[in-house]
């Protein structure tokens, strides 16, 4: 059985890999126009991403106990979003960094799951393509 503390040291071992991914796909993606088809479902790939890692920093309030009131999600200029606490900096050291690494913590294990179902034959077809498209954002 895997312990809290290896789960935590395998998703920071993770991070500057992700993020470097992220980071860089992001530039090439935003810097290039690839017509108007490719752009809308490069937008909306970004989309699926801003909600999945606001859900993950909401979760991260609730499994904490930190009390949120707003939690927003926009296309559009670009997709981005927020979640606000109803009492910010009312928070303990350990609450903030579980909240602020949420998103790693949490979407490692969300990515981890679309991808077993993307790549396993028991499941439905069409729920394999949409996990395959949720884990590539």
């Amino acid at each position: 059985m895997i312990m809290v503390g290896e789960i935590l040291l395998i998703s920071l071992a993770i991070f500057p890999i992700a993020y470097l991914i992220g980071y860089t796909t992001e530039i090439i993606l935003f810097r290039h126009d690839f017509g108007s088809f490719l752009n809308t479902l490069i937008r909306i790939l970004f989309f699926i991403g801003v909600i999945i890692h606001e859900l993950s920093h909401r979760l991260m309030c609730i499994i904490t106990g930190i009390p949120a009131h707003n939690i927003s999600v926009r296309y559009r200029p670009y997709p981005h979003g927020s979640v606000s606490p109803k009492e910010p900096y009312q928070y303990t050291l350990m609450q903030g960094l579980l909240l602020g690494f949420a998103p790693l913590l949490i979407g490692t294990w969300c990515i981890h799951f679309l991808l077993v179902a993307a790549f396993n034959p028991w499941f439905h077809p069409v729920f394999r393509v949409f996990a395959g498209f949720c884990s590539v954002s």
